[in-house]
């Protein structure tokens, strides 16, 4: 279950929803920080979550990388590699899945 959809009230098993509080004032580009102060008194814990930093694969050296750390990288990638027994294997299956770099038009 996604946690952020829960806490805000898009998933079918949420508590409450908040939704609609949330939505609107990001619709006028009021700034997230402001949003989540005024919803603080409604639900304290949306202002607790945090999304994941997109993966810089520019700056992102997979041979100086630790096996644990490659196994969450293949995670966030959506896929395990299963039956990779080797650091250099989990380092090819990262980039066969890794986004290939798009050309400028």
């Amino acid at each position: 279950m996604n946690v952020k959809c829960f806490f805000i009230g898009a998933h079918p098993d949420s508590a409450t929803s908040v939704l609609g509080d949330i939505a609107k004032p990001l619709s006028f580009h009021k700034p997230p920080k402001k949003v989540c102060s005024e919803l603080k008194e409604k639900d304290s814990q949306i202002c607790t979550l945090k999304y994941d930093k997109p993966i810089d694969w520019d700056s992102l050296v997979l041979e100086k990388m630790r096996v644990k750390q490659l196994k969450e990288l293949l995670q966030k990638l959506g896929d395990s590699c299963k039956g990779c027994t080797e650091k250099v294997d989990y380092i090819t299956r990262i980039n066969e899945l890794k986004p290939k770099p798009q050309g400028e038009l």
